[in-house]
């Protein structure tokens, strides 16, 4: 997770879990062997990721369950931005019906490579041509699992900015 999701930074890491850097940074050394259940738990929620994958216990392919056509890197990223949208997307099930169509609309849309439905065919064709662990490709699979979360953020937040920007004004000629 650390060095797929976050690109190696521990501190980042520590933010996204809300926990020390310092405390990460001993997990990781093995300097905290056995760390509290409790605590996994709460990293692995608040990662998207089962815990039971955290504590190794169950392999990445057992742990992808019904989504096997990713990568493992394409996983993780899915993982954790589907935890960094949770709370986004069910709030836009809150909305009023008129802003929770365009909510939905972005809610649905998936942005990260790999996704049935991805909408941009050319990307994933050029990614493609990178090795799947390429730190190139998976970079740009990062950014785009970040996109996907901040259209969701105003899909939530600017609901109606979402609307007027859906709008398509008249060509010149036809005012």
């Amino acid at each position: 997770m650390v060095q797929i999701v976050f690109d190696h930074s521990e501190s980042a890491t520590a933010k996204a879990v809300a926990l020390p850097a310092s405390t990460i940074h001993r997990m990781i050394t093995g300097a905290i062997a056995e760390p509290r259940s409790s605590k996994l738990t709460r990293i692995a929620d608040a990662l998207g990721v089962p815990a039971a994958w955290l504590r190794g216990e169950q392999s990445t392919h057992e742990a992808m369950g019904a989504e096997p056509g990713f990568t493992e890197p394409q996983w993780l990223l899915r993982c954790y931005a589907s935890a960094r949208q949770r709370e986004d997307r069910q709030e836009i099930e809150q909305l009023p019906a008129d802003e929770q169509l365009v909510g939905r609309a972005i809610a649905a849309l998936r942005l990260v490579p790999g996704e049935d439905g991805f909408p941009l065919r050319a990307v994933v064709d050029l990614l493609n041509r990178w090795p799947l662990a390429a730190p190139q490709r998976v970079h740009v699979e990062r950014q785009f699992a970040d996109l996907e979360t901040a259209l969701i953020r105003l899909a939530r937040t600017r609901p109606e900015d979402v609307l007027q920007s859906l709008v398509i004004a008249p060509a010149k000629d036809e005012v």
